[in-house]
């Protein structure tokens, strides 16, 4: 489980409960496995090492290339 403030990401940058984000664990690996959830449901991830959490808008934008690719959604989709 992933636990931290999720009102407060850096200093002076705010995101509501609803910002998107992607944990993305094993990257570039064959058990690479990503998860899309949102700041509110970010405590509820379980996620193994090594992974890398993404926060904002650019989540969307990867669901959005995802589906023009066609066939790479479900590898990404865990």
């Amino acid at each position: 489980m992933i636990a931290w403030p999720a009102g407060r990401i850096r200093p002076g940058w705010r995101a509501g409960a609803g910002t998107p984000v992607a944990v993305i664990e094993s990257g570039t690996t064959e058990r690479e496995r990503v998860v899309e959830t949102t700041l509110a449901g970010l405590a509820g991830v379980e996620v193994s090492a090594p992974a890398v959490i993404v926060v904002g808008e650019v989540v969307r934008l990867r669901r959005s290339e995802m589906q023009q690719t066609g066939g790479l959604v479900k590898a990404f989709q865990g």
